[in-house]
């Protein structure tokens, strides 16, 4: 009973699937809202967004981006129409800058919803802060999390991998 008494703020964290990549990368995020911000983080599959409506957290946490994704977009545009707070990466950091990459991706609205937009590198946050002069200010260098799994789990060599496909 204790312990419901210092949850202080309710989240939802929505994900496609409930392992892999997405998973690892918020598991970090949620640990430390839910240890050290007296959260509670309830997780669904981004089909059940209606839950923003129903449940009314406090905050939302989205694996990745908010443009990767047409559901995980959606997702963002209705928590912030509901005064919810967004918690996103911007994982795209691999791009070539003097490409037409089109960086929104299903963000057809061209605008982030986050109050920040976490970055996983400078050169990304650079990149974005140029390219999108209105919200500079909200793109922060937060760097990754995630990027352990590389170390725990065993991956194919790059030969072996490229004489498979």
């Amino acid at each position: 009973m204790e312990e419901l008494n210092k949850i202080r703020y309710k989240a939802i964290c929505f994900l496609q699937e409930d392992k892999g990549r997405d998973v690892e990368i918020v598991l970090p995020i949620v640990y430390a809202a839910e240890k050290f911000l007296n959260c509670k983080v309830q997780f669904e599959l981004k089909w059940n967004a209606h839950l923003i409506y129903k449940d009314k957290p406090d905050f939302v946490i989205i694996p990745a981006n908010c443009i990767g994704s047409k559901m995980y977009h959606d997702i963002a545009k209705y928590a912030y129409s509901q005064n919810i707070k967004i918690f996103s990466f911007i994982s795209e950091g691999n791009f070539n800058e003097k490409s037409s990459f089109d960086f929104f991706g299903f963000n057809d609205d061209r605008y982030f919803y986050q109050d920040y937009i976490c970055c996983w590198s400078k050169r990304t946050q650079k990149h974005y802060q140029l390219k999108v002069p209105k919200q500079k200010k909200q793109f922060v260098l937060t760097g990754a999390s995630g990027f352990d799994r590389f170390k725990f789990y065993d991956f194919m060599s790059k030969t072996e991998f490229l004489k498979k496909i």
